[in-house]
Parts: C-alpha cells; sequence; structure tokens
C-alpha cells in the first residue's frame, strides 16, 4: 500500500469535539468502518488493517 493511497482519519469525542486520535484509512478500512460499525484503519508500520481495540480493547 502507497501512502499516496491512504487519507487521514481523525477520531473525534461526539460531544466535545475534542481530537482523540489520528490514523489512516484506505478504502477497505472505510468499507469495513462503514458495513460493521467498529472503526478500521491501515498500520503504516504493519502495512496490514486493523480494528481498533482488537489487541487492547479500547474501542471507539
Amino acid at each position: 500500500m502507497a501512502d499516496s493511497d491512504l487519507t487521514p482519519a481523525i477520531v473525534q469525542d461526539a460531544e466535545s469535539g475534542r481530537v482523540l486520535m489520528l490514523a489512516w484509512m484506505d478504502e477497505e478500512a472505510l468499507r469495513l468502518t462503514r458495513e460493521t460499525g467498529e472503526a478500521w484503519f491501515w498500520s503504516r508500520s504493519r502495512r496490514e488493517l486493523w480494528r481498533k481495540g482488537a489487541t487492547s480493547g479500547n474501542t471507539l
């Protein structure tokens, strides 16, 4: 995946508007997020899709 195929995804608190994180999405991550209701991102370091909270339990 080329970095040029990625879009920055800024996650904000729905009530306060506070920025919680910045991550990267490709088309597949956006599709999975829409379909599942869970946040999916592209990990540039691991070069793979990851579901937010899959390991840590900290979901959005």
